[in-house]
């Protein structure tokens, strides 16, 4: 009975640890911009892997969503990213495993998201890796982003692609339109301590992947950034401050996690991106950056799979709900975000703003 209380403490350690506040009261107040005024479209959203089933109910208004803007902009206009955990629980085996079949099959409404769209150039959608991607820290985690890219090429005929690509670290970018500047990265392969790519990928060193995001940060010109990966720097989630022992390296507070965030806030210094957009934690949420502008949160990929979520101090907006978060670029540069529930109780634009006054 005299060990029940320790293991009580460490438990609730590991489960509460920073208090949060309530997420704040907002409003969709924030006028769309006008079709003939826009200049990219990007949709985020992420840790869809795991969907109610074929037709799931986040990712079907995230289709529609998309096809209406293709429909206004154009192809070339419109991206969407798909920030990781793209397939749970351990990736994907190779086709042999006795559950390929099951697992590769949630891939399919993701890829599902892009069916009406042409085959181009380059890829509508992007998917960066998360950390059940790689199966965590498994050895044959690089052959499981391995199997998972080719089958999103082949499956989509090249609509989607898994980038960086390769298992490597990235950065890559994409410029869209004239305004938008899109790069992905692996953060998982920063995290991960088992083996993985390293001199065969173009950036093969910690250093060198941070000297890579200054540089294509720094010759953005006029185009406004965004930088997407899987693990975000700031929640007020599961994986934020809430535990707060350091002992998952999947939590903000673990020495792995943090070396990432001191690593790409170093790469920031010089010429910060507007947002960094990332997943993990199953909600949508806005946060004011610390050395950059907005960290946003799109996990809500899947209906009904999200987590719980509080404020932190620099939280403008946080919702528990399924959705999507939409970034219009305009003409002048200016920036406007909206967050679309697709939740049990609320389903719509619940919240929008602009991040640059157009």
């Amino acid at each position: 009975m005299r060990f029940l209380f320790p293991l009580f403490s460490v438990f609730v350690l590991l489960s509460v640890g920073c208090a949060k506040k309530p997420c704040p009261l907002v409003a969709d107040d924030a006028a769309p911009v006008a079709a003939a005024d826009i200049d990219s479209v990007l949709f985020l959203t992420g840790d869809a892997g795991e969907p109610e089933s074929q037709d799931d109910r986040v990712l079907a208004s995230l289709r529609r969503a998309v096809n209406e803007a293709v429909a206004s902009q154009g192809a070339d206009r419109v991206r969407v990213v798909f920030l990781g955990d793209n397939l749970y629980p351990d990736g994907l085996p190779d086709t042999d495993h006795p559950r390929y079949e099951r697992y590769r099959a949630k891939l399919d409404p993701q890829i599902a998201v892009f069916r009406d769209q042409p085959a181009g150039s380059e890829p509508m959608g992007i998917f960066v890796p998360g950390n059940h991607d790689w199966k965590h820290d498994a050895k044959d985690g690089t052959q499981r982003i391995l199997n998972q890219q080719k089958y999103l090429a082949d499956k989509s005929e090249g609509r989607v692609a898994l980038w960086p690509g390769e298992g490597c670290p990235g950065p890559r970018k994409l410029d869209v339109g004239n305004r938008l500047r899109l790069i992905a990265v692996d953060t998982h392969w920063w995290i991960r301590k088992a083996d993985k790519p390293g001199s065969e990928c173009d950036a093969a060193t910690q250093e060198e992947v941070k000297a890579r995001i200054a540089e294509m940060l720094a010759d953005a010109g006029d185009r406004r950034v965004v930088l997407a990966g899987h693990h975000p720097f700031q929640s007020g989630g599961p994986h934020g401050t809430n535990r707060a022992l350091g002992l998952i390296p999947q939590d903000v507070t673990h020495k792995r996690y943090r070396n990432l965030i001191d690593g790409f806030t170093e790469a920031f210094a010089d010429h910060p991106p507007l947002i960094y957009a990332a997943g993990h934690d199953h909600n949508l949420q806005v946060i004011r950056g610390k050395g950059y502008g907005f960290q946003v949160i799109s996990g809500a990929g899947n209906f009904d799979h999200e987590t719980g979520v509080g404020a932190l101090d620099e939280t403008l907006f946080c919702q528990k709900t399924g959705g999507f978060i939409r970034i219009d670029i305009d003409k002048k540069g200016g920036v406007r975000l909206s967050a679309h529930a697709v939740g049990k109780t609320e389903t719509g634009t619940v919240y929008s703003t602009w991040l640059i006054n157009p």
